[in-house]
């Protein structure tokens, strides 16, 4: 197992290693775990724009507490980065709330994104079905939450043996990825995160029809059907931005004359 884990780790790596190299970057350090490489790559990047004098704009769809597993954290409190964080579990989005307490170059919306404006229906863990888990199954099942139910069933499964009695509903603001843009004030995104349990597709459509091109984009997509993986690589490429992809997740980068 651990040869096949090293072996994984060294090719996740390598891809992204090619990635830079294309962009004429040099990634000089890796972490010691494949399922870092993907934030770990994206901090660089971000990194290397700050080295170069930009001040990117970030938007984060889908960051939970802005915490957990968050590779920019550290960059957007040490470096006052501008952005959008959106969150919409009401418990997620009060710890992210105090996680940027005080970071007035921020704007944190505690919506889901959709195809309209109006209210959404989520589907996420009850919190007292999350109590009874063993502590380290708490956090992974603390940032489910759904759209769809069928989907948080599945993915509810290896944490509980009747998963749909775990689930319990809420409501929350829905708006449009460029109403949501609108209310923060904000007219451009050089660095996109997006992680909403299979509505990734969706959410980066609407970037894209909007007509923004992040300059560093990365999404989940290994909870999207494979029509809609392979479409949205493909449409990705088209407009010019370089893949790859570590484990569950696709990085994105357009060259600097792209964007």
């Amino acid at each position: 197992m651990r040869r096949a884990l090293d072996r994984f780790r060294r090719r996740v790596a390598g891809r992204l290693e090619l990635l830079l190299h294309r962009l004429g970057l040099e990634l000089r350090e890796l972490p010691c775990e494949a399922d870092g490489l993907f934030g770990f790559t994206i901090a660089h990047l971000l990194a290397m724009e700050l080295a170069r004098g930009e001040r990117p704009t970030v938007v984060q769809v889908g960051a939970n507490d802005g915490l957990t597993d968050d590779p920019l954290h550290e960059l957007i409190v040490g470096r006052s980065l501008r952005g959008l964080l959106i969150e919409p579990q009401p418990a997620a989005f009060g710890r992210l709330r105090e996680n940027y307490a005080g970071h007035d170059n921020l704007v944190l919306l505690n919506v889901a994104i959709g195809p309209r404006d109006g209210v959404a229906r989520m589907y996420g863990m009850a919190a007292h079905k999350v109590a009874e888990l063993p502590v380290g199954e708490r956090v992974r099942a603390d940032q489910i939450a759904s759209l769809d139910p069928e989907h948080l069933m599945k993915m509810l499964a290896p944490l509980s043996s009747r998963p749909q009695e775990c689930i319990e509903s809420f409501e929350v603001p829905m708006l449009t990825f460029a109403s949501a843009l609108e209310r923060a004030g904000l007219d451009r995104v050089d660095v996109l995160l997006i992680d909403v349990e299979g509505a990734d597709a969706m959410v980066l459509g609407a970037v894209l029809d909007a007509g923004h091109r992040p300059r560093i984009l990365g999404f989940e997509h290994s909870h999207l059907p494979r029509r809609q993986r392979r479409a949205a690589w493909g449409r990705l490429r088209a407009l010019g931005y370089s893949l790859t992809t570590a484990g569950a997740d696709t990085l994105a980068v357009l060259a600097a004359d792209d964007a």
